[in-house]
């Protein structure tokens, strides 16, 4: 991939799915065969979100940076803007949301899944964790994502880096070939010719640990 295509500047790599999702090229096999798959089971499995522009997530980080968007701590409360410092609005987004060029979305290889079975009848999606847990309404598809790794993990299970999130897969074939292409120097390139983008001096200062936290650490186990 291009650096145009790591950092989500373009949708070339991309084909359409389920209406206005999009999905690298290379993953839709998989994600029709995961589809299949969770069918035997009962579960109608939908994509909540795939693809996300650099532009669209850069609205989002910005929009945190600026107070204009809810700000939350590593266990999902809402915190108050005004009472942080810098750092700590800095280290409040990068709990839920990655820095702009950065996101596995751009990919076109993670998606945010759902089953759409407890959904039809128009009750609201939060993507919250108690959704895919205990007695939740996705409960059953996260039990059966443990068992189809070999076409989808979940990057963020153990917390080490974003928070968990259980409803965020990843294609393991593709989405292992890509990472190893995005370089630290990507990631420097990515942030530096960006003058809109808010926090921009925080992420260049600590360039190196947010790379290899943030990035590198995120494969498959």
């Amino acid at each position: 991939m291009n650096f145009n295509e790591l950092t989500g500047r373009t949708n070339t790599h991309l084909v359409s799915i389920e209406g206005n999702q999009m999905l690298h090229i290379d993953t839709v096999s998989d994600f029709l065969q995961l589809k299949s798959r969770m069918h035997e089971k009962g579960i109608d499995i939908k994509i909540a979100s795939g693809f996300r522009s650099y532009q669209r997530q850069r609205t989002i980080w910005n929009e945190k940076a600026e107070g204009k968007r809810t700000l939350r701590d590593a266990q999902g409360n809402p915190l108050n803007y005004n009472e942080l410092n810098c750092d700590e609005v800095f280290q409040a987004i990068l709990n839920w949301s990655s820095i702009p060029g950065t996101s596995r979305h751009h990919w076109g290889t993670d998606l945010d899944v759902y089953d759409y079975t407890y959904y039809q009848t128009g009750r609201r999606l939060r993507l919250a964790n108690d959704e895919y847990s205990g007695t939740g309404p996705n409960a059953k598809l996260s039990a059966q994502l443990y068992h189809n790794e070999d076409l989808y993990f979940r990057p963020y299970l153990d917390g080490k880096s974003y928070q968990v999130e259980l409803w965020h897969i990843s294609n393991t074939k593709v989405s292992e070939k890509i990472l190893k292409q995005y370089t630290i120097d990507i990631f420097k390139k990515s942030i530096e010719s960006d003058p809109l983008l808010k926090l921009k001096e925080k992420v260049l200062a600590q360039l190196e640990p947010l790379y290899n936290k943030y990035i590198a650490l995120n494969g498959a186990n």
